[in-house]
């Protein structure tokens, strides 16, 4: 269990540094582009694209493993606990096989990224394709986990 939780604590961490970090490029951009019009940071744009990546790449996890992701259980709430257990069950085990064979893939795409280069920066590719092998691989973690603790949808 608290394997889980520093798990966790590691992809939070991650998440707040590059999310502040994507805030403080686009203010940079912004700032240089309204009152130092001369300066140019060619960089600002790829940078916070890849950080915007990198964000959600280590925010989806979280939002999965405390039932925040955005859902409508409109319908959900209608049927008895036993058809939503059910539902819940079935969720978790589609969403972990999918991301295990998306976790498969995303290591042979990622491995491709060593041989391309960022066309600004001009750094390989593979950081910004590693995100999809750390999202699909937490992300079909927790999925088996949810399953054999809480089973069902929140």
């Amino acid at each position: 269990m608290e394997e889980r939780r520093t798990l966790e604590r590691v992809l939070e961490i991650g998440m707040f540094a590059s999310f502040c970090a994507l805030v403080g490029v686009v203010m940079l951009s912004v700032v240089t582009r309204f009152f130092l019009p001369f300066v140019v940071f060619s960089w600002t744009e790829e940078t916070s694209r890849f950080l915007f990546v990198w964000t959600v790449a280590l925010g989806a996890p979280c939002a999965l493993r405390r039932g925040e992701f955005v859902s409508v259980d409109f319908l959900l709430c209608r049927f008895p606990q036993c058809t939503r257990k059910w539902f819940g069950k079935s969720f978790y085990t589609l969403s972990g096989v999918f991301f295990a064979v998306v976790f498969v893939y995303s290591l042979q795409f990622a491995r491709l990224g060593f041989l391309q280069m960022s066309p600004t920066m001009r750094i390989p590719m593979v950081f910004a394709y590693l995100s999809m092998v750390v999202t699909s691989f937490f992300i079909a973690l927790y999925s088996f986990s949810l399953l054999f603790t809480r089973g069902d949808v929140r």
